[in-house]
Formats: structure tokens, sequence, C-alpha cells
């Protein structure tokens, strides 16, 4: 298995196998390549949501129910914790001691 290693404040991560691994917060973790979509893609709609300033209350209505579905998806991937670091929310206990 062919490792790539990334910050995760750059861009998304080519992975070529069927993981790769991500520093998240200085640590490595190895990530499926269903995880890593569903965690840049949460990463590129929180960038989009962060640039709305002046757009139109619909678009910024569907910026953040996109954002809430792809956070589902990454809850249902495994990647809760990463997620919420994303969005800067708190890790609840529940979550941390699943991880």
């Amino acid at each position: 298995m062919d490792d790539i290693k990334a910050p995760t404040t750059q861009g998304p991560v080519e992975t070529g196998g069927t993981a790769a691994t991500v520093a998240l917060n200085e640590n490595l973790v190895p990530y499926t390549p269903l995880q890593l979509l569903n965690i840049n893609r949460l990463r590129e709609l929180l960038e989009r949501q962060g640039n709305a300033g002046r757009a139109e209350p619909w678009i910024k209505k569907a910026l953040s129910k996109a954002v809430y579905s792809v956070f589902l998806d990454c809850v249902m991937a495994g990647t809760e914790k990463e997620a919420r670091e994303l969005i800067g929310q708190k890790v609840p206990e529940k979550a941390q001691a699943q991880s």
C-alpha cells in the first residue's frame, strides 16, 4: 500500500492506491479513498461557505445544507472527529471514545 503524506490545510490528497495518509494536527492517520473524498468535499464546501460573504441568501442556505450533508457522510465513513475539527466544533467525548 502506497502512502501519501499531505498537510490537512492544503488541497485534495491524491491517493492512487487503496489508502492514503494525511497529516491532521501533526498525527499521521490512514484514510480510505471514501474517507478522503468526504473530508476533501467538506473542506472545499467550508471554503466556499467562507467566501460567500455577499452571496444571495438562497446560495448561503444551499451551502449550509451541503456542508451538513457532507458532514453526515463523514460521520457515516468514520471520520466524524476530523469533520468536526474542520468545522471548528468541539468533539463530543462519545465521538472521542469511538476513535
